[in-house]
């Protein structure tokens, strides 16, 4: 068979099939190209019909009827009109009670103007009046055109009945082509639900051994795969792409008519759209178009699917189907339309433990050959899943209504609607029912079918994260900018060692020194430089940027992790309030979880909606503009009397330079949070090191300026599909220089949520540990000196002299950031140096303001914990995010001046 056109198939007539059956089409003639209504006079006069009874809707009599009625008229044939309102038919007793009323005996052709429900009627009214018929259909939305049967609401069942096949059907491209997009998409939905019944029916076949007809079945494979490659210019009004759905459509009746069964063109993805129809009838829950609900259900079903080709090799489960429980559940959950479904459920052979038995044996010996079916007949789910959203289509239960829990107990119903063998049938019989019917309710786009996670940029905790989770079994893929060599600055960085011992990373022993302690200065003035103590046991690891990648990103490939480098991501994909993939350099890539490592201007965080509560833009003291160089160590100098000195320098400049020496150079560090570092503020900086460090000799290498953060990490780091880390999260502890240590204990944090979540949802309810672990193990740390870093913009010269002089002690210096030893210092304070401090303290009243606030401060910071819930629930969460930003914020307003209430109190 060459021509696979609708014209073409009707055109072979009655023929003997290699299947052993005759396969003949009821359906006579199809026309779909444009003008195609003007034909219709001389289809009725072929008939010998003088007068058409019309059925039509507001709807489509405004898209086609009117011309329909205008060609009968200059016929001169008479016509009889049935007119339905706009609102949505049902193809229930109400409705076509009123075609049978309204039908005048002297018609003698039936006309139906529309699809779905009104061609129902009009085969009904044909089937029973024996009158010839003729569809003329006003969109591409459904597959019952070439049909001999009637889908109909009886006694709230959607049933099929046997009814009349149209004679003709005429498809109008220039009517077509401006049906509403909905109706487009439905057409759309109900041919790529084609995929799973082609697929079931050769399932059903090895496992049953019912009819299967090759012939039939690459019929159906070559009308889907026309849709398939018109598909992105449906919604464009492409008549090619309008006409091969069209067309599709008509060759999906012809093949089921040659069958004999709509076993060809409906499985488990048609009845989830029956039993969701049926329920809004009965209970008037949700529904949407039949197209529309096909597409949802392929979709459902094709995560089934990908969860069963696993499951099929682990063999069966234990599961204990209970039937007598069920069927109280399924009439529970249909209500009174469960009836005619329970006396299915009752007589069907799928409860014969006889013929179960068969069943299982032939599933057992087939096991291979139904997992090549699955992968030969069935696009992966990210595959349709990419094509819908790129249509703008509904892609799931929820985006029509139907909630999660509804859709588990969904699926289970589709194998008590009809006696067809489908994937909740081979389920049952596999012992795994409830196990797929779980995925199928609990992932929005995959989750646990593939464990696709990607990651956004090659940040030090995102390049953690994934070399835990490949080790696992995720499927991880990082997307990075730039190439391998290029990630990195050239300069070294001092980590803490917690920073790889509590991430799971070994610690690079030949990287690992003894921790130099800061030595604070305040230049231009003869104030005592005030040393940090450090015991003789403490080290980091002091390694290079380049080094450290390449340190973080070889675990990484040996456990699996797929880079791409070279390729930006540019923005997320959203379904709804979820993440579901990125744009990238090489184009839409999907998956069940996004984690991003972009950086402080990531282009996920920063385009997403404002309602996931994230906080998208940076403020103006959120980062420090750095400048960093490295020079020669003038061996000349000798001994420097400070290793790693810190110079403040408050006031309008507002931030700190550092020059930290080593035995061959010495790193310097320029730093503002206001000023955007001009060539003359990097020059006049570093004289002011030279002149305070002679060791500091010629520029050997760096120069770059970049912004570093440094305010408290994000209140919100999760969302549906989504987490952020690093940078992107701002785990930079302010003033503390601790990002990346952070960010790697994050990686794990985060890789141990994901794997702690087992059914692989990957929604804010589940991410949520990583978010109170985060905060718990790391982020309140940060509160206390986001304090301090609250008033720096504010502090002045005088208030910064009488700190050193009289406040700060090299005790207070070596608790900074470490709560635990802070509270021990200060409450070792004997009540006569309390007494002494807070003279000093009472003297100076711009000083005393600055502690005032500041200790109100700590106190609400630490008690910012208790707003955090263990638990995630959208109110509590919304408390949270306004509290710890409303906090953050109130301390610059404090610190500022413009709140002389706080500053006073």
């Amino acid at each position: 068979m060459e021509n696979y056109t609708s014209s073409a198939l009707l055109g072979l007539g009655e023929f003997k099939c290699s299947c052993g059956k005759t396969h003949k089409a009821s359906l006579k003639t199809s026309v779909v190209e444009k003008g195609a209504i003007s034909r219709l006079p001389g289809f009725v006069k072929d008939f010998g019909a003088k007068k058409a009874y019309i059925l039509a809707d507001e709807n489509t009599f405004a898209a086609a009827g009117d011309k329909v009625v205008e060609e009968l008229k200059n016929a001169g044939i008479e016509y009889k009109l049935c007119l339905y309102g706009k609102e949505r038919i049902e193809p229930d007793e109400q409705a076509l009670g009123k075609a049978v009323l309204h039908f005048d005996g002297s018609c003698g052709v039936i006309i139906s103007v529309g699809s779905g429900v009104l061609n129902d009627a009009g085969k009904i009214i044909a089937g029973m009046t024996k009158l010839p018929y003729i569809c003329v259909a006003t969109a591409p939305s459904m597959d019952g055109y070439a049909s001999s049967t009637s889908s109909v609401i009886r006694d709230k069942l959607k049933v099929s009945v046997n009814s009349k096949c149209p004679d003709v059907v005429i498809g109008d491209v220039d009517v077509l082509k401006n049906a509403p997009k909905i109706m487009l998409l439905a057409g759309l939905g109900d041919m790529l639900a084609k995929y799973v019944s082609v697929c079931e029916w050769r399932i059903g076949h090895i496992v049953t051994g019912e009819y299967y007809c090759e012939e039939v079945a690459d019929v159906i494979r070559h009308a889907l795969k026309a849709c398939v490659e018109g598909a992105k210019g449906l919604l464009l009004g492409d008549e090619n792409a309008v006409k091969a759905v069209m067309d599709g459509l008509i060759v999906s009746g012809i093949a089921a008519d040659w069958a004999g069964v709509s076993r060809p063109v409906s499985g488990t993805e048609h009845y989830f759209s029956h039993i969701w129809d049926v329920r809004a009838a009965v209970l008037g829950t949700p529904s949407s178009l039949h197209g529309i609900q096909c597409a949802i259900g392929t979709l459902e079903t094709l995560k089934g699917y990908e969860a069963l080709k696993r499951l099929l090799k682990k063999g069966f489960g234990e599961e204990d189907f209970n039937k007598n429980e069920w069927l109280e559940e399924l009439s529970a959950y249909m209500g009174d339309a469960g009836a005619e479904m329970l006396k299915n459920a009752g007589t069907c052979d799928l409860y014969n433990e006889t013929k179960r038995e068969e069943r299982k044996r032939s599933i057992k010996e087939n096991a291979e050959e139904i997992i090549d079916i699955i992968n030969s007949e069935l696009p992966s789910y990210n595959e349709l899943y990419e094509l819908l959203v790129s249509l703008g289509a509904p892609l799931s239960p929820e985006d029509i209504g139907i909630s999660k829990e509804e859709t588990a107990v969904c699926f289970k119903a589709t194998k008590d609607i009809r006696d067809k063998y489908i994937l909740s049938s081979l389920a049952l019989d596999l012992g795994r029912l409830d196990e797929i019917a779980n995925i199928i309710q609990n992932n929005v786009n995959g989750g646990i079918l593939m464990k696709k996670i990607i990651i956004a940029g090659a940040g030090h905790g995102g390049l953690v994260a994934a070399a835990i989770l490949a080790k696992e079994g995720y499927d991880v893929t990082v997307y990075e900018k730039k190439q391998e060599d290029e990630l990195g600055y050239d300069q070294y960085d001092s980590v803490h060692l917690d920073g790889f011992e509590l991430s799971g990373v070994p610690v690079p022993e030949e990287y690992k020194v003894k921790r130099t302690g800061i030595t604070f200065v305040i230049p231009g003035t003869d104030i005592p430089p005030l040393s940090q103590g450090v015991s003789d046991d403490t080290y980091n690891v002091e390694i290079d940027r380049k080094a450290l990648y390449r340190y973080l990103i070889a675990p990484a490939k040996e456990a699996g992790v797929e880079f791409r480098f070279g390729c930006e991501v540019k923005a997320p994909i959203m379904l709804g309030s979820r993440v579901c993939g990125l744009v990238t350099g090489d184009g839409e890539v999907y998956a069940d979880l996004v984690i991003d490592a972009c950086g402080i201007y990531s282009p996920v965080r920063t385009a997403l909606p404002a309602a996931l509560g994230i906080q998208k833009d940076v403020a103006g003291f959120d980062v420090m503009r750095t400048y960093r160089a490295f020079y020669t160590r003038d061996p000349e100098a000798g001994e420097p009397q400070y290793k790693y000195i810190v110079s403040l320098i408050p006031g309008d400049f507002c931030g700190i330079v550092w020059a930290i020496t080593n035995d061959t150079e010495v790193d310097i560090l320029i730093a503002s949070m206001t000023h955007d570092l001009t060539d003359e503020d990097i020059a006049e900086k570093t004289e002011l090191l030279k002149k305070t460090n002679p060791v500091i000799g010629e520029f050997i290498r760096g120069g770059r300026v970049a912004d570093i953060p440094v305010r408290q990490p994000l209140a919100m780091l999760v969302a549906d599909g989504y987490a952020a880390i690093g940078d992107s999260a701002f785990m930079t502890i302010p003033l503390k220089g601790s990002g990346i240590g952070h960010s790697m204990r994050a990686g794990k944090l985060l890789a141990e949520a994901v794997i702690d979540d087992k059914n692989g949802f990957y929604t804010r309810e589940t991410l949520w540990k990583y978010q109170t672990e985060f905060f718990d193990q790391i982020g309140f740390s940060s509160a206390l000196i986001a304090v301090i870093k609250g008033e720096l913009p504010y502090i002045s010269q005088e208030d910064l002299e009488y700190f050193f002089q009289n406040i700060i002690s090299p005790e207070l210096l070596e608790s900074f950031g470490n709560e635990a030893k802070f509270t021990k210092i200060i409450s070792s304070f004997g009540f006569k140096e309390l007494r002494d401090k807070a003279k000093k303290v009472v003297g100076h009243q711009s000083v005393r303001s600055m502690l005032v606030r500041g200790g109100k401060n700590i106190t609400r910071a630490l008690m910012l914990r208790q707003s955090l819930k263990d638990k995630y629930d959208s109110k509590s969460a919304a408390k949270w995010i306004a509290t710890y930003n409303g906090f953050f914020d109130g301390i610059s307003v404090d610190a500022s001046g413009d709140n002389k209430d706080a500053q006073e109190s």
